[in-house]
């Protein structure tokens, strides 16, 4: 009796999912996307490529310098268009609130929304600007921007979302 309660237990947790109280509606992603938690970091040219595909629908996304390092950051209805000094963040979600933590230099972004979905995270190469974090909390989702030094910044919005822009801050 004990090892068939040991057998159904064993299972049970075999054929779980991560989080169960969480539809998932997401279609399948690429191998490519899986790998980095379902964020996609793209080259300059396949930001390039994008951008001049998306340009009817997101003008916004084309306004960026072509000698810019650029990076876009995908993940589900908001959009990062990194390039330095400035995120073009696209969503159609309210910023509810905007604060700074220092050590390390963090600009957190809270934006309304009843969507929940797990924490992604993704690396940032261009100045000054380290990694982005996306995480659902009930009403809200909190954009944490991690930074490489202390630096002063605006958002302001767009008619695609926000734009954050950085300036150097001497102290």
């Amino acid at each position: 009796m004990r090892r068939l309660v040991l057998f159904l237990l064993l299972m049970t947790s075999l054929a779980a999912r991560e989080n169960p109280f969480v539809a998932q509606t997401e279609s399948p992603k690429p191998a490519e996307e899986a790998s980095n938690g379902g964020i996609v970091i793209l080259s300059d040219e396949e930001a390039a490529q994008l951008n001049a595909e998306e340009n009817e629908t997101s003008p916004a996304a084309g306004d960026m310098d072509e000698g810019d390092d650029k990076t876009v950051v995908n993940f589900q209805n908001i959009r990062f268009l990194v390039s330095e000094g400035e995120i073009r963040i696209e969503t159609k979600d309210s910023l509810q609130k905007k604060f700074t933590i220092r050590k390390p230099m963090r600009i957190i972004l809270d934006f309304e929304s009843k969507n929940d979905f797990p924490t992604r995270k993704s690396p940032v190469a261009v100045k000054p600007f380290r990694e982005i974090r996306l995480g659902s909390h009930e009403g809200f989702y909190r954009v944490v921007i991690e930074l490489e030094e202390t630096v002063g910044y605006t958002v302001v919005p767009f008619k695609y979302g926000y734009i954050l822009t950085t300036s150097s801050k001497t102290e």
